[in-house]
């Protein structure tokens, strides 16, 4: 895989940099030897590759200088599909501080990585980033709107509009900027999005659902202010080498028990049904294991009260079979439906994360649906040799194809998969909570 970038990294003050690098591409790891003329140390960065640097021998970037700390910074980049430019990112893990352009970030801070940045390691190393591609800052301003600032920042394009850095004045915070254009989406069209959708937006305040900020409409166009969450979407995060790959249990479970935390919360609290949960929306504060999660893109998502609902709509991979059992017309379901379609989805997800295969997958959409309609699992394929039994279970009762024997949300905190790991789970969710 060709890099998208490079960190130039020169030792200071006497310092003991080594640096080997861990291609995504492949499983060994190799030493970089520094230049002659002047010791430095060129690190090629590829797509979605994540850089430790610290104290400690195992770092990517070792640095043995007592100033630095054990795990001192990360460094990734995240790619919303492959035409899209990669954003860098860098993470203050330190207790010393790192330095940007000689502006100190701050612990637990992530910042945009701008290609020439000089990133200041204590008096131990200095590292200058470059960007292959894209050069675009996010400190140029395409549009304001009130006292929000759109940059010309692209994070990524889809069906649905474009998203773009934003900031907001008088705060250094950075932000994201979905924009739409509301001819182009049935969705948002007259002024729905000023009144059910914004509305619904401003009434969910959960620690792992994408925090919304504002919803303007401006010249035919909205613009729906969030956070930025900087870690990447979950399908990103899985995927290597073109393929998708299966999560260790103990990592798996992690990412489990926090979609039921956002389900109960949108099923029991708000009466709101999702519709569109999957990888593409789960979004991860940093791209490694034990991380925090949030769900976003509640562009379908439906307050249902104790009633159903019956619109075709979802993504078909990870839609309960009764949602696209259509009418003649294609867009209403013949039985209406509930929350239960959310828990057939994170199902899906459940099997992906744990043998890398998305259950009922198929190039055909027709064959898709057919196939979850039959709901036919085959749990003793080989890349579930290493999944408990428990775990296989909590599948197959999500994926249920009749909704009244499926799980329900309740249901998954009382199965025994979780049951038997509830008190490390939720210790995990508060420690998460409270960063």
């Amino acid at each position: 895989m060709n890099s998208i970038g490079v960190l130039i990294i020169v030792p200071l003050c006497g310092s003991y940099v080594s640096v080997t690098t861990d291609s995504i591409c492949s499983s060994k790891k190799k030493k970089l030897l520094p230049a002659k003329h002047d010791n430095s140390i060129a690190l090629p960065l590829e797509a979605n590759q994540v850089v430790t640097i610290g104290r400690i021998a195992t770092n990517d970037i070792h640095i043995n200088n007592q100033a630095v700390s054990s795990h001192h910074a990360l460094i990734w980049s995240t790619k919303f599909d492959e035409k899209s430019p990669a954003l860098f990112y860098i993470r203050d893990c330190s207790r010393n501080g790192v330095l940007v352009n000689g502006i100190e970030i701050g612990k637990g801070n992530t910042q945009i990585l701008e290609s020439e940045d000089v990133i200041g390691i204590q008096t131990a190393a200095e590292l200058t980033f470059k960007c292959h591609g894209d050069s675009t800052s996010s400190q140029e301003i395409w549009q304001s709107i009130d006292d929000w600032k759109i940059t010309q920042k692209l994070i990524g394009n889809g069906s649905f509009g474009t998203v773009f850095v934003a900031k907001k004045s008088h705060s250094k915070k950075l932000f994201a900027v979905k924009v739409i254009q509301n001819q182009c989406s049935s969705y948002f069209n007259s002024n729905d999005v000023s009144t059910h959708e914004s509305k619904m937006l401003r009434n969910i305040n959960h620690p792992n659902i994408i925090r919304f900020y504002d919803t303007l409409v401006f010249n035919s166009t909205t613009f729906i202010f969030q956070d930025l969450i900087c870690g990447g979407d979950l399908f990103s995060y899985l995927v290597k080498n073109g393929f998708l790959r299966a999560l260790p249990e103990k990592e798996a479970i992690l990412i489990v028990f926090q979609l039921m935390k956002i389900l109960k919360y949108l099923h029991k609290e708000l009466q709101i049904v999702h519709r569109d949960v999957k990888l593409d929306n789960v979004l991860l504060e940093l791209p490694i294991p034990r991380t925090k999660i949030y769900l976003c893109d509640f562009g379908i998502a439906k307050c249902i009260g104790t009633k159903r609902t019956n619109t075709c709509v979802g993504t078909i991979e990870y839609s309960a079979p009764e949602v696209f059992r259509h009418d003649s017309t294609g867009k209403q379901s013949i039985y209406p439906y509930d929350f239960k379609c959310d828990m057939w989805s994170l199902g899906v997800i459940t099997h992906i994360l744990l043998s890398g295969i998305s259950p009922f997958y198929s190039e055909c959409k027709d064959q898709i649906m057919k196939a979850s309609r039959l709901g036919i699992l085959n749990l003793r394929k080989p890349q579930f040799s290493n999944v408990s039994q428990p775990a296989k279970s909590f599948i197959a009762k999500l994926l249920d194809v009749d909704p009244s024997r499926r799980m329900d949300i309740d249901d998954c905190f009382n199965h025994e998969w979780i049951r038997i790991n509830r008190s490390k789970l939720e210790k995990f969710y508060v420690q998460k909570e409270k960063k």
